[in-house]
């Protein structure tokens, strides 16, 4: 199963498009991103009350193209929690799902 993220307050002229899956999952998801100009990504997973519980930050300047990047949550509780994904040109979020 495959959830796509709704841009917030960014993804200016459609340089950002996010979609997760599996969702629901038990330990690894899959992050895979468009770009459509160059960017830094991080993303974070908070869980449903804000609180940071994992991030990843990619070191690297991506240059346009598409990206699938494994995230793991097996250590997480069952749930659900919040992907976040923050680029240059704003940010995506993504209600994910973990049953343990």
């Amino acid at each position: 199963d495959e959830v796509r993220a709704d841009l917030e307050g960014g993804g200016l002229n459609g340089n950002l498009a996010l979609s997760v899956s599996p969702n629901p999952t038990t330990s690894e998801i899959k992050a895979t991103f468009t770009l459509n100009d160059a960017s830094r990504v991080s993303f974070s997973i908070t869980d449903m009350d804000g609180r940071p519980v994992a991030s990843q930050a990619l070191e690297a300047l991506l240059p346009a193209g598409t990206y699938s990047i494994p995230i793991n949550v097996a250590h997480l509780s069952s749930g659900s929690y919040a992907l976040r994904m923050v680029t240059a040109f704003g940010a995506a979020q993504i209600k994910i799902f973990i049953k343990q």
